[in-house]
């Protein structure tokens, strides 16, 4: 993929690295994005997308470790949908006596839009989920 595909698929990106073991990152992934998408129809379900996608990788991720990091990233398609993406340092193992619970957080991005997910050859993974430009009655 090189940069005038994205050109003519993107015309609006902001990408954000954050400290993973914050516990402020949630609400900061959260803030970086509805300011970024500010009057889109699709910033309320991007917001909540990237909560649990942050939350996740807060949590379940290397990335929740000290000096662990989190990427997002937000991008308006050309036809208006937005791509929210969030990528993490790779699964953790639990902390002894931790429990492994898996919630709903990825069932709620797939109300919100079409998920892609994928692992990266060093382990880490990457986040995409795509909400379409109208999604804005959700």
């Amino acid at each position: 993929m090189n940069a005038t595909f994205l050109e003519t698929v993107m015309h609006d990106v902001a990408v954000w690295t954050l400290p993973g073991n914050d516990p402020r990152v949630v609400g900061i992934a959260r803030d970086h994005v509805a300011g970024h998408l500010a009057g889109h129809p699709a910033q309320d379900g991007a917001r909540r997308v990237v909560s649990e996608l942050v939350t996740n990788a807060h949590i379940h991720s290397r990335s929740g470790r000290e000096g662990g990091l989190i990427g997002v990233g937000v991008a308006i398609r050309r036809n208006g949908d937005v791509s929210v993406i969030v990528s993490d340092d790779g699964p953790a193992e639990p902390h002894e006596g931790e429990r492994v619970d898996y919630g709903r957080g990825l069932f709620i991005c797939a109300y919100f839009g079409h998920i892609v997910i994928e692992e990266e050859p060093d382990g880490c993974q990457v986040f995409t989920v795509t909400i379409g430009a109208q999604e804005e009655d959700k």
